[in-house]
């Protein structure tokens, strides 16, 4: 048995991030993932990181290996309605900023911070936690091979399907859309020019975004039933059906990965945060993904935690008055962002004509509204 200060469960963006922002402040940390670092699978997501992201990775030392070809800036974005002319623009000169934000692949952000850490003195264990002890001072975890370890705080970085949360106990909200998002990447013939483009479609969402070299990464959101049809065509079916849904924006397109699919889900936990416990990223919130913010929240999660950790002076990090400083600085910005992904879900998976009126409606009186358009853009570049 080894005694720490916080042993962090889960390896991924949101765990690896939240580590790294603690690697000098002179505490024990530990990370726990049963992935050993570049043995990860590929799944061909992206991320499409705020402003505010990429300054907390460039504060861990790893944005310049992303910048290095790695990431895409989007300079502007257009987002249509069920009608072409049913759109809302925004582009980055109009708020001042060289970029409105940048998209990454998972794979690329996840090799920079495994790297990052890798350089780090921060202890990397593999494994798979099984039980938990609650104590009063502490927290024990079990693993499969026996061993264990005790730590003043235990942060559950470890997903949509958190063992740490389910196990200790947390109040959890799930709902399920019903709904997959197909991924995979493409190239294509027309120059993307760092434009990201999304079609609202009654029932389905298609994001062509910016990639490196002239790719693009097609996110399209439809019903489970839909989206098991789309899997099982032929590659270059599925890759007309693209062309098709994106009326041939990007001319011809050729697929570069295989397509795959995830669940969309709504996770709420709230109060992601107990006395030696707490919860970040995906094991404290899912949202729909036609914004764009689910990481954006879980890495502002990561270094809200650990600036809270850091400024605790002679604190025990694992206090309930110091994590509960951490909640009550994110259950805003997370409530407000499901509330509105929510609401958007709902208003765009409508069929029938009031729903397809009001949404296409509103696209087009919003976009000449400015300051609504700054106000939007204001809240997705800080990630809230």
């Amino acid at each position: 048995m080894s005694d720490m200060d916080i042993l962090v469960c889960g390896g991924g963006v949101t765990g690896a991030a939240f580590s790294l922002a603690l690697a000098e402040c002179g505490l024990q940390v530990s990370v726990v993932s049963d992935i050993l670092p570049g043995k990860r699978s590929s799944t061909g997501r992206v991320y499409a990181l705020s402003p505010a992201s990429q300054r907390f990775l460039a504060r861990l030392g790893v944005w310049s290996q992303l910048e290095k070809g790695r990431c895409e800036p989007i300079r502007a974005m257009h987002v249509f309605g069920d009608e072409q002319q049913s759109m809302i623009s925004f582009l980055a000169q109009e708020y001042g900023v060289g970029e409105l934000g940048w998209i990454v692949s998972e794979e690329d952000i996840q090799g920079a911070l495994d790297m990052a850490l890798d350089r780090s003195h921060i202890l990397r264990v593999h494994g798979r936690v099984c039980s938990l002890n609650l104590m009063k001072r502490s927290v024990r975890a079990h693993f499969e091979d026996e061993s264990s370890f005790e730590t003043r705080l235990l942060v559950g970085a470890d997903g949509g399907r958190s063992f740490v949360r389910n196990y200790a106990g947390f109040e959890s909200q799930f709902k399920t859309y019903g709904h997959m998002a197909v991924t995979f990447n493409l190239k294509a013939s027309i120059p993307h020019s760092g434009l990201a483009r999304q079609w609202f479609e009654g029932g389905r969402v298609l994001a062509l975004l910016p990639l490196p070299d002239n790719h693009l990464s097609a996110v399209w959101s439809m019903p489970k039933c839909e989206a098991d049809s789309f899997l099982a065509l032929s590659q270059n079916n599925q890759v007309d059906m693209i062309e098709k849904a994106s009326f041939g924006v990007a001319g011809s397109l050729e697929a570069v990965t295989v397509a795959c699919a995830f669940p969309l889900n709504l996770l709420s936990v709230p109060s992601p945060a107990m006395e030696r416990v707490a919860l970040i990223g995906d094991a404290a919130h899912v949202v729909h993904p036609l914004a764009g913010q689910g990481a954006n929240l879980g890495l502002q999660d990561a270094e809200v935690l650990a600036d809270v950790i850091i400024c605790r002076g002679r604190h025990d990090p694992g206090e309930r008055f110091l994590l509960n400083q951490y909640f009550r600085r994110r259950a805003r910005v997370v409530r407000h962002m499901q509330k509105v992904t929510d609401g958007l879900q709902l208003l765009f998976s409508r069929r029938d004509p009031f729903s397809r009126w009001i949404r296409n409606y509103g696209l087009k009186r919003v976009d000449h509204v400015l300051w609504i358009k700054k106000r939007i853009m204001q809240l997705a570049m800080q990630g809230e």
